[in-house]
């Protein structure tokens, strides 16, 4: 596919460019798709052709729909939703310019050469009330449909446009020739008259607050600046690709596909997709992304089957509503100081047997060159859409991409690769591992790629690794009886390729009881001493009865889930159900009380504030040490088997200078330990362990330092062996 140079238009190209939708589908080009009417207006960049004004190239040059903002010529107020309301029927109207998502609108190609004016803030589609065609007829938003009253065509007028509804033929007004906020927009008949002329005015993708763009140096993920960046979050499963274990509904429907089959074969189509959006409206909601950030994460990783862009009716053509709910990941995840990972988790035709590819036992994606080339336009799509969004940490090719040998799917994956680099230069590739691993694909610059990461899922206790004990965990996170396996092999592997890592999924805290939290925090630190990102799986999960207590005796797979008191979910039969009642259930996931699992919570979001007290394992990074379950009061982990030369290091933030009390929780069978404690490079106390009479009979050893004001590493070194530490502490004397 080659690629294209765009031009910057100017506004009279801009304005021709817009007017000629349909005759331009049909030339192809950069980005011009199948050539059917539905696609975005595009043509070759080039010389004009033979009669043919210059300033037509160079309106041909800018491709695709975009994101606008609509200003009326004779008061020079913005088009907006009444209230930033996302209801049906929130009514249109002129308001001051003020760059808010509800006065932000994407322009969608539609059927016959129309547009769609899709709200930004509440997704909704700008719509003439009633499917009126009378003078006077109010303009609204509502839930976005195949009908004719919701599709317009931009015809210039002057230095702007006038919108004409399709259904009438009239024209989007300001009522009665206001100048005043709040007025009413309706539809008229079409006239030369300002009141009529709209300027369409380009805006970024998404508002968002700047989190920087992130980048590869070396096998590590960093900033602009070159800052390493340790990214730790999580997956939001089951909202934009469903996978039916994580209702309790596997038994009924056991994959997306099944579900939308039954759904259309029972509703139609239309409502099909309807319900699909109320579901997915109420999944996720403002509650779960701040519950997200309550546990304080960086990255969220967003699982997406590829028919939430694509139009699955009418290959290499983007859905009317195709960037809503992606655009209101990156932009609800930015709002809160999280970066978003991209992840392709079902393609068409679906790259591995699994249910989670969208469709259970198919694998056809590697014998099928149309379903390859639809993914690579499909990348192409989402690169042009997020090329200049920093707060899009990477693009995840392919999830879990199995059904193929690791050769062809190092191959395939290049090949995505260059499709992405056709558009977008600088966001973070990431290139899937097989199950086999990733040797496959060399190293990333023998293939000509650069700024790219490797993904693999890691699931110690689960899946035939061992059983979901603390056990199996620790012999993977301490490199195993050798003292050179589990992740220090994977690190000696990175090292070697000199590239990122992502660990796209783990699962740390089901099935072990007690120990979940500190687990859990545990194994993010230790991938993230290592320069991995981290997204363990998965956000929330949802059972029949729902869940209680503190997680001591187990918790699902969710860190959050529905609780048993009033949260429980009914057991509904999508084959016989009515549309009402699946509406019902999928709207209740909204609105259904909430539990999470303190204890992770805790263990996750847990610093070294002074006054204060720290686990041991909670370090910034480690040589040598391991951990094991302690049965000192409080329970959780402790850090045993400390050799000397071993070191634990812990970044603290002491708020002034001056002399401290400094605490260790320590236990030792024989005695004769040593420790010594340093800020930076200087010693600032060292501490004799005694014998305690056991490995888990435990002491607290104090001493006083002096400290300087400020952030700095504080190390615990052993400089004698024999002894654990389960906790340590600060405070002012």
């Amino acid at each position: 596919m080659s690629s294209c140079k765009k031009a910057a238009p100017t506004p009279r190209a801009l304005l021709l460019m817009l007017s000629m939708s349909a005759g331009l589908a049909a030339l192809g080009g950069c980005g011009g798709g199948s050539g059917d009417a539905a696609t975005a207006p595009a043509a070759t960049v080039g010389e004009p052709a033979a009669g043919e004004p210059g300033e037509r190239a160079e309106a041909l040059a800018l491709a695709g729909p975009g994101r606008y903002e609509l200003k009326s010529a004779h008061s020079g107020l913005c088009l907006q939703v009444a209230g930033a309301s996302t209801a049906d029927g929130a009514k249109i109207q002129q308001a001051t310019c003020s760059g808010s998502a509800a006065q932000r609108f994407d322009l969608v190609a539609d059927a016959g050469g129309t547009w769609r004016l899709v709200n930004v803030h509440s997704g909704k589609s700008l719509d003439v009330t009633d499917v009126s065609t009378a003078n006077g007829a109010l303009l609204q938003q509502w839930t976005t449909a195949a009908t004719d009253n919701q599709r317009f065509t931009l015809t210039p007028q002057g230095d702007g446009y006038q919108l004409v509804a399709r259904h009438s033929g009239k024209c989007v007004d300001v009522r009665d020739w206001s100048t005043a906020v709040g007025g009413a927009i309706q539809q008229w008949a079409c006239a030369p008259t300002a009141n009529q002329r709209w300027s369409l005015t380009p805006v970024q993708s998404i508002p968002g607050t700047g989190l920087p763009a992130l980048r590869q140096d070396g096998r590590f993920w960093a900033d602009a600046q070159g800052r390493r960046v340790q990214l730790r979050g999580v997956n939001i499963g089951n909202w934009l690709q469903l996978e039916f274990w994580m209702m309790h509904f596997d038994g009924d429907v056991p994959d997306q596909c099944t579900l939308e089959n039954k759904l259309t074969a029972r509703f139609g189509f239309e409502e099909k997709e309807r319900l699909m959006q109320v579901f997915r409206d109420h999944w996720m909601t403002g509650r779960d992304w701040d519950l997200i950030k309550e546990h304080g994460f960086n990255v969220v990783r967003v699982p997406f089957w590829f028919n939430l862009i694509e139009d699955e009716r009418r290959p290499y053509t983007l859905r009317p509503d195709a960037w809503k709910y992606l655009d209101r990941a990156v932009d609800e995840a930015e709002k809160r100081g999280m970066y978003t990972i991209l992840d392709l988790h079902g393609a068409v035709g679906s790259q591995g047997w699994e249910h989670h590819s969208g469709c259970a036992g198919r694998n056809q994606y590697w014998g099928n060159a149309e379903y390859r080339n639809r993914t690579r336009w499909l990348w192409q799509q989402i690169a042009q859409r997020y090329r200049d969004r920093g707060a899009v940490a990477g693009y995840g090719l392919l999830n879990e991409p199995w059904g193929t040998t690791p050769e062809n799917l190092a191959n395939v994956v290049t090949d995505l690769y260059r499709a992405v680099r056709e558009i977008d230069a600088n966001h973070v590739v990431i290139l899937p591992g097989h199950s086999a691993g990733i040797d496959a694909y060399g190293t990333p610059a023998s293939r000509g790629m650069r700024n790219v990461a490797f993904e693999m899922h890691f699931y110690p206790g689960f899946f035939g690794w061992g059983q979901p004990t603390y056990a199996t965990h620790n012999d993977w996170l301490f490199c195993g009886a050798s003292g050179t396996g589990g992740v220090c092999e994977w690190d000696r592997r990175l090292t070697a390729l000199d590239t990122p890592f992502l660990i796209g999924e783990f699962q740390p805290w089901t099935a072990v009881g007690a120990v979940a939290g500190p687990l859990t925090g545990l194994t993010y630190d230790v991938y993230n001493q290592r320069g991995w990102a981290a997204t363990a799986w998965s956000y929330k999960t949802v059972s029949r009865s729902g869940q209680g207590g503190d997680g001591s005796t187990g918790w699902p797979w969710g860190l959050v889930t529905n609780s048993s008191n009033g949260g429980a979910v009914p057991d509904l039969d999508i084959d016989t159900a009515s549309a009402a009642q699946i509406e019902a259930l999928f709207r209740s996931f909204g609105t259904q009380p909430l539990i999470r699992n303190e204890a992770v919570k805790a263990a996750l979001t847990s610093r070294l504030t002074v006054p204060g007290k720290l686990e041991a394992e909670r370090f910034t990074s480690m040589s040598g040490v391991q951990t094991e379950v302690t049965s000192d009061a409080g329970g959780g982990l402790n850090v045993g088997w400390l050799d000397a030369g071993d070191s634990l290091r812990y970044s603290v933030n002491v708020p002034s200078a001056g002399a401290y009390t400094v605490a260790f929780r320590v236990a030792s069978a024989y005695g004769g330990g040593r420790l010594v404690l340093r800020s930076g490079t200087r010693d600032v106390a060292t501490v004799q362990v005694p014998g305690t009479g056991g490995w888990q009979t435990w002491t607290t050893v104090a001493t006083t330092v002096q400290l300087p004001a400020g952030a700095q590493d504080l190390t615990i070194h052993a400089a004698m062996p024999g002894w654990n530490l389960n906790w340590w502490s600060l405070a002012r004397p």
